[in-house]
């Protein structure tokens, strides 16, 4: 299958670190695809995201390291909240206040760590098969995952722990019942 061509395209340059995104359609309502995993690039949705563009306005990006973004050496840059903070500049740099939040994988902790820590950028929240530590990490496991948020590190601590179960603020427990995935009439023109 052919990925669809971009409506538009962009960057943005967050700390040195130059990331490419790209927009799909010109719905109504915006979703943002999130990085799967940082050696996958935004291609990894080109089957999903020609159908998404019929219906709506579609974001998604190359996380750091992959695609057309930049792949700084420190590993430092490429923690969540690197990815969570790149995310919310693309959300600034597109004019989009909400969108509803899609994450494969780890993008699924993408998309909890934003509807956490910036519930007022997220419309809704869909986790597909989504790596979301809400248990105590494994002592050979890092706990990175658990304790990078892109408040955490400018300030130096965190909301969720690296030792223990993780909690989740409560702004993002209560607004998490509200959130819902539509269904999707599918489009006649595809079901040939």
């Amino acid at each position: 299958m052919r990925a669809a061509t971009p409506t538009s395209e962009g960057t943005i340059v967050r700390d040195g670190v130059t990331v490419h995104y790209a927009i799909h359609g010109n719905g109504p309502r915006t979703l943002m695809f999130l990085p799967a995993w940082p050696i996958v690039h935004s291609r990894v949705y080109k089957a999903q995201i020609p159908y998404f563009a019929d219906h709506f306005r579609v974001i998604s990006f190359d996380p750091r390291g992959n695609g057309l973004s930049d792949r700084p050496e420190d590993p430092d840059a490429y923690a969540p909240s690197q990815n969570v903070a790149d995310a919310l500049a693309i959300l600034d740099a597109t004019d989009t206040a909400k969108a509803s939040l899609i994450g494969l994988s780890l993008g699924g902790l993408y998309a909890a760590l934003i509807a956490a820590h910036a519930p007022e950028r997220a419309e809704a929240l869909v986790g597909c098969g989504a790596v979301v530590p809400f248990v105590p990490p494994h002592p050979h496991k890092s706990v990175d995952v658990v304790r990078a948020t892109p408040e955490a590190r400018r300030v130096g601590t965190s909301s969720m722990p690296t030792t223990g179960r993780p909690t989740m603020p409560t702004s993002a427990r209560s607004s998490s019942a509200g959130c819902s995935a539509s269904r999707i009439p599918p489009s006649r023109s595809r079901m040939r």
